[in-house]
């Protein structure tokens, strides 16, 4: 509302400053190699996206939806929410992905034996 003409440019600049600063995030914290990092990257973009949806469409009408969304001396919530759900959706992929490299090092070493 302080410069109408702005439009969807600016929506545009803060999905690519958080997609960037999420990106940054994986490769500071890749434990996996790169194609597994970029793979969980995508899975948690699209997991972290479709659950603050969900969460928004399941708060609305309850006592928490007015404060958390609508207002402005809250609106940190929303980042320490998002924050948690990426960092918490990281973690169960890393998890996931260490078992699946587990498995598939196991099945390898036991095919070598053979």
């Amino acid at each position: 509302m302080l410069i109408p003409s702005i439009g969807y440019g600016i929506l545009t600049v803060l999905y690519v400053l958080i997609i960037f600063a999420q990106g940054a995030f994986y490769g500071l914290t890749a434990v996996h190699g790169r194609l597994w990092s970029t793979i969980s990257f995508v899975v948690n973009f699209i997991l972290w996206v479709t659950e603050l949806v969900q969460l928004e469409h399941l708060l609305e009408g309850s006592s928490t939806h007015r404060p958390l969304y609508y207002n402005d001396s809250y609106y940190w919530l929303r980042f320490v929410l998002g924050g948690l759900l990426w960092a918490t959706n990281k973690l169960v992929l890393d998890f996931i992905i260490g078992q699946i490299l587990d498995k598939r090092k196991a099945h390898a070493g036991t095919a070598n034996l053979t």
